[in-house]
């Protein structure tokens, strides 16, 4: 399932952080990068390195209609850049975080990938999430006979997810007068995620 979508926007890099998106999850997370901008003349954008050896660098350029597949203990950087010269150049690109979902490895892919301010790595959400995109249309009797649409009300491929605000936080209060907190202030966003209307419930697809 496609459960975490970012983006990245670069104009000016003086050093890029080698880093690795996933470990250890058996082939079964990978982190897709879309290129979506990128400058003219530019040199290569991503920086990969030896799998056992980070001072062995490959220079990676970007291609449009090529995506980037990383997987587990590819370690890799964004590429020194500087287009600061350049009225509103930049290098943009979507990366997407795809995954086989199952019990044994929630836990370590909610910890490990989810990183942004959405989705929260919360493992009973992302267990939810499984099988989402191999479902077919669903039938649905409340729009009339033999009706067919694509809907999550019904969807198989979603288990029920019932997010709760932490009862020790005193959310309501917490959140009144400065519903700011919610968007600036992670323990809030965190812990207050019905408050702070993290998650959709189920009635705003009817």
């Amino acid at each position: 399932v496609a459960y975490h979508l970012t983006f990245i926007v670069v104009s000016h890099c003086e050093r890029g952080f080698l880093h690795h998106d996933t470990t250890g999850t058996d082939g079964k997370v990978f982190n897709v990068i879309i290129p979506m901008e990128m400058v003219d003349g530019s040199p290569p954008e991503l920086i990969i390195t030896k799998f056992d050896d980070d001072h062995v660098k490959g220079r990676l350029k970007y291609q449009t209609n090529v995506a980037v597949l990383i997987g587990d203990d590819a370690r890799h950087a964004t590429s020194e850049c500087d287009y600061r010269d350049e009225p509103g150049a930049m290098r943009l690109a979507a990366t997407v975080y795809i995954a086989d979902i199952n019990e044994d490895n929630a836990e370590s892919i909610a910890s490990g990938t989810l990183t942004q301010a959405f989705p929260l790595p919360d493992v009973d959400w992302l267990l939810s999430q499984r099988a989402r995109h191999w479902e077919r249309d669903i039938m649905r009797t409340d729009i009339g006979e033999n009706g067919v649409r694509k809907h999550f009300v019904g969807d198989r491929g979603r288990r029920g997810y019932d997010p709760y605000d932490n009862e020790h936080m005193d959310c309501a209060n917490r959140v009144a007068g400065n519903p700011s907190k919610c968007e600036i202030d992670w323990d809030t966003r965190s812990q207050c995620p019905v408050t702070c209307g993290v998650y959709l419930d189920s009635s705003h697809w009817l």
